[in-house]
C-alpha cells in the first residue's frame, strides 16, 4: 500500500485506533518484506525499515498537510520499531557489515 493510501484510509476516520491499526499494517509489511527478501547482510536488511521509514514520513506529511489539527509525528515508524522490535531497531540503526545472525 502506498502512503497516499495509508493517508486516505486514515482522513476517512481521524482516530486512535485506525493510526494504531496503520502502525500494525507497517509491522506486517516489515514483516512480509524481511520474509520475501531474506537478507544476509544486515546491508540489505536495513534497506527495508528504512523504505518502510520513508514511507511513513510521506504518509505523516500528508496527513499532517491536509489536517492542520493531526499532528502524526514523522518519526513514528521508528519509534514504533524501537519500542515493539528492539532487535531490528538495533540492526536497523547499528554497524551495517555484520552478518544477520
Amino acid at each position: 500500500m502506498r502512503a497516499k493510501d495509508y493517508a486516505d484510509r486514515f482522513l476517512n476516520n481521524p482516530t486512535n485506533k485506525e493510526l494504531a491499526s496503520i502502525a500494525n499494517d507497517f509491522i506486517y509489511e516489515l514483516e512480509k518484506l524481511l520474509k520475501t527478501r531474506k537478507p544476509k547482510l544486515v546491508g540489505g536488511f536495513v534497506s527495508i525499515p528504512t523504505e518502510l521509514d520513508k514511507k511513513w514520513r510521506a504518509f505523516a506529511k500528508i496527513v499532517n498537510e491536509k489536517e492542520g489539527k493531526i499532528d502524526i509525528r514523522p518519526d513514528g515508524f521508528e519509534a514504533i520499531i524501537y519500542i515493539k522490535l528492539p532487535v531490528i531497531y538495533r540492526d536497523w540503526k547499528g554497524d551495517k557489515k555484520e552478518r544477520i545472525k
